[in-house]
């Protein structure tokens, strides 16, 4: 790896080991409310729940989850029955995510490692999932070389399951940070653009694209601390108004407007 790696990986530690010291604060548990949300995950129109409904039952699986900081969505993968290795590059983030893995009661079945993606070293074929939450755009310069080396990670029947940020209009992207507060981001990050997710294809053809974000994105605002289950009704029906809205907008074609995308499918 190079000195630029390097930098770039002590940059987004130290990021990250910031965000898990405030995260700390905001406790462990994951509320049984939320469990219960992805478990029946019933709503294609969050891509939250989306995600759930591509994965299907992980029971006994083996699951990598890939940039899995504070370790929620491996507690959470681990909560419905999977065994999940969690990878991250911040050692704060990952010391907290065993301590959430143990709260919750599944530390058994987690296993944390503090790396970069690009020195980690997984048997071919020995994950039955991989979870790739918001890490590709982190690593667009080495993308297809990591997409390579995470099919091969998998096993020959596995599944993947990636959500990233995407900016599809340049234009588009100019007025979202004009008129939305800046992203919190680190300075090596940048959504997805097109010729990306034509990459991801390309190595993974096997795989399904949804589009997310463009009134929901506004809407997330009328959720308290982003927070679906503990909000009222009335705000719980204009969010999900706007989701469903937004299903509408990409398939007459407005899919520039989208600010989020969700690939998933087999090796």
């Amino acid at each position: 790896m190079t000195i630029e790696h390097h930098e770039k990986w002590k940059r987004e530690a130290e990021f990250f080991n910031e965000k898990a010291r405030t995260e700390r604060n905001a406790g462990l548990m994951i509320p049984a409310e939320t469990v219960r949300r992805y478990r029946e995950a019933r709503r294609p129109e969050f891509p939250a729940e989306y995600r759930f409904m591509a994965l299907g039952s992980i029971h006994g699986k083996r699951v990598l989850d890939i940039g899995c900081g504070d370790g929620r969505a491996s507690i959470l993968l681990a909560l419905l029955g999977a065994h999940v290795v969690g990878i991250d590059v911040s050692p704060d983030a990952i010391r907290l995510a065993s301590e959430r893995g143990t709260a919750n009661g599944v530390g058994e079945r987690l296993e944390f490692v503090c790396s970069p993606l690009e020195t980690a070293d997984f048997a071919a074929d020995s994950f039955d999932v991989i979870w790739c939450d918001a890490f590709l755009h982190h690593v667009i310069p080495d993308l297809e070389q990591l997409l390579c080396r995470m099919k091969a990670w998998l096993k020959p029947d596995g599944k993947i399951v990636i959500t990233e940020p995407v900016s599809l209009s340049p234009t588009f992207r100019k007025l979202r940070l004009a008129l939305l507060p800046a992203p919190d981001a680190t300075p090596d990050e940048r959504p997805l653009e097109p010729q990306e997710i034509e990459t991801i294809i390309s190595i993974f053809p096997k795989s399904e694209m949804r589009l997310f974000g463009f009134l929901s994105r506004l809407a997330r605002f009328v959720l308290p601390n982003g927070n679906y289950e503990r909000a009222s009704g009335t705000r719980q029906f204009i969010f999900r108004s706007a989701a469903m809205m937004d299903q509408g907008i990409f398939t007459v074609g407005l899919k520039p407007l989208a600010s989020q995308v969700i690939l998933h499918g087999q090796k």
